[in-house]
């Protein structure tokens, strides 16, 4: 298998799907972080699969926002539930 050709990279997937859209190139990603429904975009996974870990982390003793601690709630009782 070749080394991959890397034109560029991003920290927002969806400045990465304008690219892919535009013909430059093919977005590695995670699953579920962007809504292809409806678009010429697809996820293919790939094979052999591979996982990663996501971590929310934040300081304790920080004032959160509504809006944060709202997210922070819903966040910890999808864990509950899975």
């Amino acid at each position: 298998m070749g080394e991959a050709d890397v034109v560029a990279t991003y920290n927002l997937l969806y400045n990465a799907s304008l690219l892919v859209h535009a013909g430059i190139g093919h977005a590695l990603c995670l699953d579920g972080i962007i809504n292809t429904n409806g678009t010429e975009l697809v996820f293919v996974p790939l094979n052999p699969s591979l996982t990663s870990s996501v971590h929310l982390i934040w300081k304790n003793e920080s004032h959160l926002s509504n809006v944060a601690s709202t997210f922070l709630d819903m966040f910890d009782e999808r864990e509950k539930t899975t």
